[in-house]
């Protein structure tokens, strides 16, 4: 009988997949695996953060560039790691169509990833 009221309830405590730490949830979930999902996302182990700053990212380059294949995109983020490992330089930029350019620049130890769209206006009289 017990079971069946805590399994109504919820899991109530989730294990980080990253660093193992037991983390007691604000919100029970339906399953462990649920629970566990929470507890590693809301971690503060270095892995966890830096698995949610690579998803922040990777949202922020799928709204940047939302025309772009998953292909593009996934290059895209590729850059952004290897800037940040210091594996490429700043500055770096890869011409995406004839006017669109993403542009990369490491700042405080941000990588920052700009949309440059070259618009010209030219008319013949």
């Amino acid at each position: 009988m017990n079971q069946e009221i805590g399994a109504a309830q919820g899991v109530e405590y989730g294990v980080c997949r990253y660093c193992g730490q037991m983390k007691t949830l604000a919100v029970p979930m339906p399953t462990q695996e649920e629970a566990d999902e929470l507890a590693t996302e809301t971690c503060s182990c270095d892995p966890a953060k830096a698995v949610r700053r690579r998803k922040r990212e990777y949202e922020t380059i799928q709204q940047m560039f939302s025309d772009c294949p998953p292909p593009v995109l996934d290059l895209l983020q590729r850059v952004v790691d290897l800037i940040r490992d210091g594996l490429l330089e700043s500055g770096t930029s890869i011409k995406l169509e004839e006017n669109v350019t993403a542009k990369f620049k490491s700042q405080n130890g941000a990588v920052i990833v700009t949309r440059a769209e070259k618009h010209q206006h030219q008319t013949s009289m």
